[in-house]
């Protein structure tokens, strides 16, 4: 399954006896002990291929979502922000990292068709914070 939190996180997770088997609270409970905002500095490390994704997840992907995801895939972004459009995937965490929240919602609704009942390992789809993006400081605040 794959949820949207609150704070627009996206995360994946899939319920098998040999894989993933955390429910719905469980994914939310994990991914919000990973890297709180404004508690120290979140270090992400990898830059996984298509090929690899789909290895770690279980997941086999269409030809043509497989092409399409080689295509806008961001293989350099420790110097340079993620593009519009693009995605890069990090080992630790194990995510799928964009440009901004309509290309991660872009890739969630892409990544929904698949049956992810039998994943091997929880994936998660976020995007990075420009620094005219408010929309993070306007959800603060509500909170």
């Amino acid at each position: 399954m794959i949820y949207q939190l609150d704070d627009g996180r996206i995360v994946g997770c899939g319920e098998s006896e040999h894989g993933c088997s955390h429910s719905k609270s469980e994914v939310v409970r994990l991914a919000n002990t990973r890297g709180k905002r404004g508690r120290g500095m979140s270090i992400y490390l990898g830059n996984l291929s298509v090929e690899q994704i789909e290895e770690r997840t279980g997941i086999t992907l269409t030809d043509e979502d497989r092409e399409y995801l080689k295509k806008h895939r961001q293989e350099a972004v420790n110097d340079t922000p993620i593009a519009d459009g693009a995605w890069h995937c990090f080992d630790i965490p194990f995510i799928i990292m964009t440009g901004n929240k309509a290309t991660a919602e872009f890739y969630r609704d892409m990544l929904s068709t698949y049956d992810w009942s039998e994943c091997k390992e929880c994936l998660q789809i976020g995007w990075q914070r420009k620094g005219g993006d408010t929309e993070g400081a306007e959800r603060s605040r509500k909170k």
